[in-house]
């Protein structure tokens, strides 16, 4: 245990991220040599490393570091399905995370998380969420009804960088049905002939705010 002066040490980062101000110093007369150790923008446990390269028969020296998430600053939402039919709940529901300015996942329990859409879009479901004691606000019966086509579902919070999400709204089940335009609605003809083509009715069927289904049996009675 008696200090050795003079005796080269080497350190060294074996998290990536990490790092070191000095790779190498020499021992003072205490036998005591030193650096300083910077940790990643990644919240997480760093590792270092110190050796003494010229004696082999000297084991290295763990050291540790632990980088904290800083305050949050910004909201970040989970990928979302790439459609949704118009007036379901949506396929994939949103969970949005609380974040700090380098992207870690900040744990703050009880941070009101609100969706909302632009006109002419409409949500359902329960539109705020609070954070979990992960920093997570998981919805879970969020649906959209409107004109099917791209919609962007935006989260804010209170003094955070709000989250978007854009999906295409699809059509949903059939609600209505209705003369198509510029259809005929009658048509005559001689006892037992066919209706000739031009006079045969036509229909469109809607979802619930008229987007046209697709696919859709109609029966003609």
């Amino acid at each position: 245990g008696t200090p050795v002066p003079h005796v080269s040490v080497r350190f060294e980062a074996v998290t990536s991220g990490g790092g070191v101000t000095q790779a190498t110093d020499q021992t003072d007369n205490q036998g005591r040599a030193s650096t300083n150790m910077s940790l990643g923008q990644a919240a997480g446990r760093y590792v270092f490393l110190a050796s003494v390269p010229n004696y082999s028969w000297v084991s290295p020296v763990t050291v540790t570091g632990t980088a904290n998430a800083s305050a949050a600053t910004r909201l970040q939402v989970n990928g979302l399905a790439a459609t949704a039919p118009n007036g379901a709940v949506l396929p994939v529901q949103p969970m949005v995370s609380l974040r700090d300015g380098a992207g870690n996942g900040v744990a703050t329990a009880g941070i009101a998380v609100t969706a909302a859409v632009a006109s002419p879009f409409a949500l359902s479901g329960n539109t705020t969420v609070t954070t979990d004691a992960e920093g997570v606000a998981s919805f879970t019966n969020l649906g959209v009804s409107g004109p099917a086509g791209p919609v962007t579902l935006m989260f804010s919070s209170t003094g955070l960088t709000s989250a978007t999400s854009t999906f295409n709204v699809v059509a949903g089940a059939p609600a209505i049905i209705m003369a198509a335009p510029n259809a005929p609605t009658a048509g005559d003809g001689a006892v037992g002939s066919s209706v000739p083509g031009a006079q045969l009715p036509g229909v469109l069927v809607g979802d619930v705010t008229g987007n046209p289904v697709p696919g859709a049996v109609v029966a003609f009675a």
